[in-house]
């Protein structure tokens, strides 16, 4: 006779999982489309080595972190913050996976049998033995500005492109939950609320979604013109350039011309036009720089 606390201790983790050719291959795909950026099966990489994870882990927390790992920080799970606190970034929230396409990729992750780097493991492998020669160089960095708070957890803002506008001393900066502000005298004023003139706009979940990047034409001065990227969630238009097969479409990112009535102006008042939208299967990788051609002249195509 064997004690429930005995027959708890055999159980093996990932007996759940299927392990059908159909659902091996298509969530080997799902991982090469969005996760191989950072995982892999040999080591520690920019996340943990996925190598025999099935093997090791509940079947129903993979699925919950791979799922929505926000909502495992929410409510202090404690190896999602040991896993941050190692690896020092949130993975991406897959809220878009279906319960089909969680069971393909644990299929693929079951297939990896044995975990040769543990999860919480170094992941610091000295690639570069010789030291390094200091340059005698210092370099000290001091407070200038800040923007204020759009979230209430880390990052509160998320400003990923500053520059001023061309032949102007006018800096700009944007926060991807928002739009652009102007620093003026080292305080940051709202430019273009984007969400309120987009209100399809999101900015979850996280990475690269929201206004991600902004360019003002050379001659602004004079016309008033400039431009952003931005996204939406799939299905929210039809949109001009897409992809064939089986990949879903999770986000989509539109380019949209604006135009300021006054260019003098330091908030804006104007008119815009969305010039394209293209569709993407996740969150990440999208139009992620706009900028003109800084060797281009006038009356170049």
């Amino acid at each position: 006779m064997r004690s429930a606390c005995s027959s708890q201790e055999d159980k093996k983790f990932g007996e759940d999982i299927s392990t059908s050719s159909d659902q091996v291959v298509n969530g080997r795909a799902l991982f090469e489309q969005n996760c191989s950026s950072c995982h892999n099966f040999n080591e520690n990489a920019i996340g943990p080595n996925l190598s025999g994870l099935t093997r090791q882990i509940e079947t129903d927390w993979i699925r919950k972190f791979i799922k929505n790992p926000s909502q495992l920080i929410a409510t202090k799970d404690e190896r999602t913050l040991r896993l941050l606190a190692v690896y020092k970034t949130e993975i991406p929230v897959f809220i878009n996976f279906s319960d089909s396409d969680l069971d393909n990729i644990l299929s693929c992750f079951h297939t990896f049998e044995s975990l040769t780097i543990g999860i919480f493991g170094d992941i610091t492998s000295n690639l570069i033995p010789e030291k390094i020669q200091d340059s005698e160089l210092r370099v000290e960095l001091e407070f200038f500005a800040q923007l204020p708070a759009s979230d209430t957890m880390p990052a509160l803002a998320k400003m990923t492109k500053m520059e001023p506008i061309p032949g102007t001393r006018c800096m700009m900066i944007n926060d991807q939950r928002i739009g652009i502000y102007e620093l003026i005298d080292q305080k940051a004023q709202r430019y273009l609320d984007l969400k309120q003139l987009r209100p399809d706009m999101v900015s979850k979940p996280g990475w690269d979604t929201g206004p991600a990047s902004f360019a003002f034409h050379p001659e602004f001065e004079k016309n008033g013109l400039f431009y952003t990227a931005h996204t939406e969630s799939a299905g929210t238009q039809p949109s001009d350039f897409g992809y064939t097969g089986s990949l879903k479409v999770f986000m989509q990112w539109m380019l949209t011309e604006s135009r300021m009535d006054d260019p003098n102006a330091k908030t804006f008042e104007g008119t815009d036009r969305e010039i394209f939208r293209i569709a993407n299967s996740c969150q990440a990788h999208g139009i992620q720089e706009l900028t003109f051609n800084p060797n281009s002249k006038k009356g170049d195509p």
